[in-house]
């Protein structure tokens, strides 16, 4: 069912609709995340979309994306690298790096890439009960 090196991938659009979802759920109205012109003021493009919402999407691989459902994430490590942007096409590529049948764990590098360009890293364990 699990191989080491198995690949999945999932294409998700910052829209407007998830970016005012995001507000609403976190509560984080931020000036970064919500003033273009503050977050221009800080050298960068427009207002920048939280990083936290690709936690979202992690949520989903999991979830979703893996062949058992009863999984849950035990940890999950992520390193930032670039600015989201509304409006942006973010793909999420997985790769199982570890599987330990006898502990049933499972560990995947994740990383994030907006444009071709990559925005996040990182890695999430995950067990199976």
């Amino acid at each position: 069912m699990f191989q080491i090196n198995q690949t999945w991938k999932k294409t998700w659009k910052i829209n407007k609709k998830l970016y005012s979802q995001f507000l609403d759920i976190s509560k984080d109205y931020n000036p970064m995340h919500t003033d273009p012109d503050f977050a221009k003021s800080f050298g960068f493009k427009d207002k920048i979309i939280h990083g936290n919402i690709l936690q979202l999407f992690i949520s989903y691989f999991v979830g979703e994306m893996l062949p058992k459902k009863n999984l849950i994430i035990i940890s999950q490590k992520i390193r930032y690298l670039k600015p989201i942007y509304l409006n942006q096409n973010i793909v999420l590529k997985s790769k199982l790096k570890s599987f330990n049948e006898t502990m049933g764990l499972l560990e995947f590098e994740i990383a994030f890439k907006a444009s071709r360009v990559k925005i996040a890293e990182g890695k999430v364990d995950v067990k199976i009960l």
